[in-house]
């Protein structure tokens, strides 16, 4: 009884950290430039890792969809189909609409054809990945198992990681470009997603 009271004492005090940590993001998520437009992505897309590393260790179902939602949130933005307000108040353009966002910056930003077609290639596969982060959690939304909830929680963190091009062993090559990818064709710091 007491484990269960200390994980709950955890996520209680975790997502007390992501929603300020959102606050932070809401607040980057503002850029008008395509270069700071990248970072407020990388760094929502952390914060969409972070809060499915927490959902996957949910002590309990109710607390794993409330994750969920907040993941959802993150995905879609306020415009979004399943958005469901916060009493946070945050109102994210959404890491979906975000993506499409910059690969149409990417078509007007003066690179070269070459550094175009690879940041939107790049952008395409973050946008599958986003697409495929939502199914799952929207997937977590309508299961009424704990043990199903994490199953879907586990590739919601697993797309995110992809979208962020985190690479699987120590390796800094990865296969499937993606954010990253955009960072450096852009010349962006990736200080934001390491």
């Amino acid at each position: 009884m007491r484990r269960s009271a200390r994980r709950r004492a955890l996520v209680a005090a975790s997502l007390f950290v992501i929603l300020v940590a959102a606050s932070i993001a809401a607040a980057a998520d503002a850029g008008a430039n395509l270069e700071s437009g990248v970072r407020s992505l990388a760094t929502t897309l952390r914060l969409g890792i972070s809060i499915a590393s927490i959902g996957v260790y949910a002590p309990t179902w109710a607390d794993c969809r409330l994750l969920a939602q907040r993941l959802v949130n993150l995905l879609e933005g306020i415009d979004g189909d399943h958005y469901v307000p916060s009493d946070e108040g945050d109102e994210l353009s959404g890491m979906i609409p975000s993506i499409a966002w910059v690969g149409e910056r990417c078509e007007s930003h003066g690179l070269t054809a070459e550094t175009r077609a690879r940041a939107l290639a790049a952008s395409q596969n973050v946008s599958m990945y986003l697409s495929m982060a939502l199914d799952s959690a929207l997937a977590v939304l309508r299961t009424r198992s704990l043990e199903s909830a994490t199953k879907h929680m586990l590739a919601v963190y697993a797309f995110l990681s992809a979208a962020c091009e985190t690479p699987c062993t120590q390796s800094t090559t990865s296969l499937v470009p993606a954010i990253r990818t955009i960072m450096s064709l852009l010349g962006v710091e990736a200080e934001d997603i390491d």
